[in-house]
């Protein structure tokens, strides 16, 4: 019913030799492998028997699926007399996992994408655990001789494991001892993977593994497997391809860094599910997140970003709208980085038919199909960044939304006195002069400082921005400083400017000067602070 063909420099596959019919309802067994013949727990056991079974409690984490992966060298150093030396002899010799590219491969395929930073990760657990097993332990000697046995042997044995392997637990049951254990299933593990494809998995310590499909293939077609809802990421590094079918599985890992004195605070604030756990003393916790092409942002993302800019703003609805509002800016700002990114690192290699090898064209594509994965997640993220603050913005009429360009440009005539005093005494007209004076903020605390002296004839009189407090963040010695500077260097020749030197200046400044002072300067510049956002072009806008 079925041949073995053998695949270019990439071990074999198998083929239906006649036509299969098979349904969901009516599943056609294929292949049934006995639990004798799994290269799992069972011969971990019986080669380093109670080292596998009862390891020290001092023993990594890594130890037994290590002694797994050490049992496939085991076998094949038997050579003609391992019962599996048929099957170990149809592994591929060389892995398409990114782990055995070239450095210049690396950077020229994979350069700005998440991939490249996780290969020498991957490489460096790996050498973590030959070091345990030959150095520290001396455990390797028990399973092959030493003299003859390389890191590279171990690495094609984690390569072979990180491509092939199924979980322990489908056979051998889903308990502790079991966790985060793999095994191999000769002939199972050869089959290709096709998402769409109906297959069905019966597994027991007793009967084995018996795969069956559940839908029906023509003579001469390969016989695929299913691995589940695999992304392109994981399947490039697992098992060295990617495919189109597999997009809709596509995600962005997104991977934030904070001090590991914040880990019980972030898991406070509801953040306890996107917590990576690093090693012990780390001095660093991370929190991931998944962006996806057809998903919107996690709110909770988009919350830690509005608190990362503003920690204190949550005692007022306008607050929560301003912390909201910048943490999607500054979120967008990070992943249009990490696009640039992306986008910046092309490969070496534009033209796959330039290259001048088959395997350097299937790695080429593969990571093609990678690269523009990613691509059109960052993509859809930004956007969706873009579509979520002009929502934020919709909900706040235009009436309470205030910027230093509608004070300059005064198109109602309300900002004619404090508008013309700043222009004449500042020498500048426009929003990016005072920008690129690093001024703009400042600016602005003095029109709504001038609003607060207004009183009950300012047109925001009964807002916030009258409310003793109203929500206000404390005001921080950094920020006071600034403020302060500002009311010394500039504000002070505005109150001391007389009117024959420039009315419009005194009108706003001198006529009023008991009303100003540090504080009302520092005040509204808090005010900004808690209910303000930068916009992308550089401008604060403040919702009253």
């Amino acid at each position: 019913m079925l041949r073995i063909d053998k695949l270019d420099g990439s071990g074999s596959t198998l083929v239906a030799q006649r036509d299969i019919i098979a349904t969901g309802d009516s599943p056609k067994a294929l292949i049934t492998c006995p639990e004798a013949y799994l290269i799992g727990p069972r011969l971990a056991r019986t080669i380093f028997g109670e080292v596998f079974t009862n390891p020290p409690d001092s023993a990594p984490a890594f130890l037994k699926q290590a002694l797994i992966k050490l049992s496939l060298l085991h076998e094949r150093a038997k050579g003609s007399e391992s019962e599996l030396a048929t099957y170990i002899d149809a592994l591929p010799k060389t892995l398409d996992s990114p782990v055995f590219w070239t450095q210049e491969e690396l950077d020229n395929l994979l350069e700005g994408t998440n991939l490249h930073g996780e290969v020498p990760v991957k490489l460096k657990q790996w050498h973590d655990e030959w070091d345990y097993l030959t150095t520290t332990t001396q455990l390797a000697s028990i399973a092959v001789d030493m003299s003859v046995t390389t890191f590279e042997d171990y690495k094609w044995a984690c390569g072979i494991f990180m491509s092939r392997a199924f979980p322990a637990r489908i056979v051998y049951g889903d308990t502790p001892e079991n966790e985060g254990l793999s095994m191999l299933i000769p002939v199972v593990d050869s089959l290709n993977h096709v998402p769409t494809t109906p297959v069905l998995w019966n597994c027991s310590k007793d009967s084995g593994f018996t795969f069956s499909v559940c839908g029906n293939v023509a003579e001469g077609h390969e016989i695929f497997n299913n691995y589940g809802p695999k992304s392109n990421e994981e399947l490039l590094l697992g098992y060295g391809f990617c495919s189109e079918e597999t997009r809709p599985f596509d995600f962005v890992m997104l991977k934030l860094a904070f001090p590991a004195q914040m880990h019980s605070l972030l898991k406070a604030i509801g953040l306890a599910e996107n917590i990576q756990e690093e090693k012990p003393n780390s001095d660093k916790v991370f929190v991931v997140f998944r962006l996806e092409l057809n998903k919107t942002l996690d709110e909770k993302l988009v919350t830690l970003f509005g608190a990362m800019t503003k920690p204190d703003n949550h005692n007022n609805q306008t607050g929560l709208k301003a912390m909201r509002i910048t943490g999607l800016i500054t979120l967008k700002k990070a992943l249009t980085q990490k696009l640039n990114k992306l986008t910046a690192a092309v490969a070496t290699h534009q033209n796959p038919n330039e290259l001048s090898s088959e395997k350097q064209t299937y790695r080429f594509k593969s990571a093609l199909i990678y690269r523009e994965g990613q691509q059109a997640i960052l993509e859809a993220s930004i956007s969706n960044c873009d579509t979520l603050v002009q929502d934020a913005l919709a909900s706040v009429p235009k009436t309470q939304q205030f910027d230093l360009k509608m004070v300059l440009q005064n198109k109602d005539g309300y900002f004619s006195a404090i508008s013309d005093s700043i222009k004449t005494g500042f020498g500048m007209k426009k929003v990016k002069e005072f920008q690129q004076y690093g001024l703009a903020e400042e600016i602005l605390s003095l029109v709504l400082a001038y609003e607060r002296i207004k009183g009950e004839t300012s047109r925001y009189f009964g807002t916030p921005l009258f409310e003793q407090g109203a929500g206000v963040r404390a005001v921080n010695a950094e920020l006071r400083d600034s403020y302060e500077s500002f009311y010394e260097g500039y504000v002070k020749q505005l109150l001391n400017t007389g009117a024959d030197v420039s009315e419009e200046i005194y009108n706003v400044f001198g006529a009023n000067q008991s009303n100003w002072n540090k504080d009302l300067i520092v005040e509204a510049g808090q005010f900004i602070e808690t209910f303000g956002f930068m916009n992308e072009k550089g401008n604060w806008v403040v919702l009253i």
